[in-house]
């Protein structure tokens, strides 16, 4: 199945249950990169080239061998961004955590704070709530 919007870079989010009464939803989409301005340094840019937002669940059903993948993806996602961008990292369970109160700017000592932070989370947050992290990060400047 393909799914295409007309706008990429506008969030969409579909939900579903299935007839056991499992419900799932997926948030997508597709952020709009800036193109390098063309200076003495072509690499720099006049803005960052992106904020990038990683949500990782860290409830109980994570347990064990779940929350060590995740971990590992978020490293190495953490790892891949682009050196202007901005990010930041919501985990969650029954509640929340923020990483850094706002996004931050990505460099060697946010991205090193980062992944320490990470290698320390364990699936110790309770249920799974992501409802109340979603929001607080659309209501982010």
């Amino acid at each position: 199945m393909t799914y295409k919007t007309g706008s990429e870079s506008v969030p969409h989010w579909v939900m579903g249950t299935n007839e056991e009464g499992t419900t799932a939803a997926i948030l997508s989409f597709m952020p709009e990169v800036l193109e390098p301005v063309a200076e003495e340094d072509p690499t720099e840019t006049e803005e960052p080239l992106g904020e990038y937002i990683f949500v990782l669940d860290r409830s109980g059903s994570m347990m064990g061998d779940r929350i060590a993948l995740a971990k590992d993806a978020a490293m190495f996602f953490l790892k891949s961004l682009p050196s202007t961008s901005k990010f930041n990292i919501v985990s969650f369970g029954s509640q929340f955590k923020s990483m850094f109160p706002e996004s931050v700017d990505y460099n060697d000592e946010t991205m090193s704070e980062a992944l320490q932070e990470i290698r320390s989370f364990d699936a110790n947050l309770g249920g799974t709530e992501i409802l109340a992290p979603l929001i607080h990060i659309f209501e982010q400047p």
